[in-house]
């Protein structure tokens, strides 16, 4: 907590105006108000990467399922192996083809990756403009 200047202080104190106590207390205050909130931020930043951090757990299982389960339907030949790959190897490709694809906001005239994008009835606007 900062230090502020008691009204007992800037009367005796000969060194102190009262205006520059009211203005010494509110930077005080204001500077208060920004330590809290860094901290409140520090907080969401750490439970944000833990989150991140669980996240990446999630998808290596997920990973695994999905190739144990890969695994099984080619071997007892539910699915043909060569054609399960071509066909993982286009949605891949067409993935990674949507990743690339820019847009051009309306609003901002920003250009995006257009997965940031929300399309209106004009066209394109990004995420940031879209939650404004």
């Amino acid at each position: 907590m900062s230090k502020r200047i008691g009204l007992f202080d800037a009367l005796v104190g000969n060194d102190v105006s009262l205006f520059e106590r009211s203005v010494i207390n509110q930077n005080a205050d204001e500077l208060d108000a920004v330590v809290k909130q860094g901290d409140m931020l520090g907080g969401s930043i750490g439970a944000l990467q833990a989150r991140v951090v669980a996240q990446g757990r999630e998808l290596e299982r997920l990973r695994t399922v999905v190739g144990v389960l890969a695994g099984m339907l080619r071997d007892s030949g539910a699915i043909d192996a060569h054609v399960f790959d071509l066909r993982l190897e286009a949605m891949l490709e067409e993935q990674a083809e949507a990743t690339r694809a820019t847009a051009t906001c309306l609003r901002c005239s920003r250009t995006v990756p257009a997965m940031q994008t929300e399309l209106t009835a004009l066209g394109p606007v990004c995420d940031r403009c879209a939650g404004q």
